[in-house]
C-alpha cells in the first residue's frame, strides 16, 4: 500500500508541476491609448477663414456666393469680413470673424458698387502673402486694409499713404499710389498713371479713410 501510495503522490506532484499558469497581462507605460486630440484651425487671414465664411452663409442662403473680402488689421484687432451676394436678401450679406475671438457674426450690409465675384481659380496668395509683398515695396504701416475683388487684391495703409493694386495669383504690382489724396500713381512698368477711375479704387480708399 505505501508503494501504491507513493506512486501516486509523485504522479501527482508530476502533473501539477507540468501544468502552465496563465501571465497575468503586463502593463507597459509606452502603449499609451491613442488619443487624437482635434481642434478648429484659427481663422487669421482670408483663406484661413472662407471654409468658416462659407459654412455661416449657407445657413441662410446656399446660393450665396462671395464678391468681396476685406481684411482689416487695427490698433484694436485683426478682423476678416467677407461680402456674399444674395439671392434672398434685398442687400449683401456679410460675414465678420473676430481674429482674435474667433467669434463669428452675419450680418445684411450694403453691396457697394462692386458686383462681380471674386476668382477663387485665379486666387492664391493670402492676405498675409500679399502685406508681406506690399512691405517688400515700401509699406511700413502696422495697420492696413486689404481687399479682394475679382482678381486683384487693394492693400493700403491706414496711416501711412501708400496704395497697392496686385494680381491675386502672382502678388504682380498693377498700381502703386502715393502722397495725401493716392492720386501719385505708377503701373506696373513704373509708368505714370494720370486717369483713376477704378471703382474699386474708389471704394477701397472710401472706407480706409472711414476708419482713421
Amino acid at each position: 500500500m505505501k508503494k501504491i501510495a507513493l506512486a501516486l503522490s509523485t504522479l501527482l506532484m508530476t502533473a501539477c508541476g507540468s501544468q502552465t499558469l496563465p501571465q497575468a497581462p503586463q502593463l507597459r507605460g509606452a502603449a499609451q491609448p491613442n488619443i487624437q486630440r482635434l481642434s478648429t484651425p484659427r481663422a487669421t487671414s482670408a483663406q484661413s477663414g472662407l471654409a468658416i465664411a462659407l459654412d455661416k452663409v449657407k445657413q441662410v442662403d446656399p446660393s450665396a456666393q462671395l464678391y468681396e473680402i476685406d481684411v482689416w488689421q487695427e490698433a484694436t484687432g485683426k478682423s476678416m469680413h467677407y461680402g456674399f451676394l444674395s439671392n434672398n436678401q434685398p442687400d449683401a450679406l456679410r460675414v465678420i470673424i473676430n481674429a482674435e475671438n474667433q467669434q463669428v457674426s452675419l450680418i445684411n450690409a450694403p453691396q457697394g458698387s462692386q458686383s462681380q465675384l471674386i476668382n477663387r481659380d485665379h486666387w492664391k496668395i493670402d492676405s498675409d502673402a500679399i502685406y508681406a509683398r506690399a512691405q517688400q515695396n515700401g509699406l511700413r504701416d502696422t495697420y492696413y486694409l486689404a481687399t479682394l475683388w475679382e482678381n486683384t487684391w487693394h492693400i493700403s495703409g491706414l496711416k501711412q499713404d501708400l496704395y497697392f493694386q496686385m494680381d491675386s495669383q502672382s502678388g504682380a504690382i498693377q498700381l502703386r499710389c502715393l502722397g495725401p489724396y493716392l492720386n501719385n500713381c505708377t503701373d506696373a512698368d513704373g509708368s505714370p498713371v494720370q486717369r483713376l477711375d477704378s471703382p474699386g479704387r474708389q471704394q477701397h480708399l472710401q472706407a480706409r479713410q472711414s476708419a482713421r
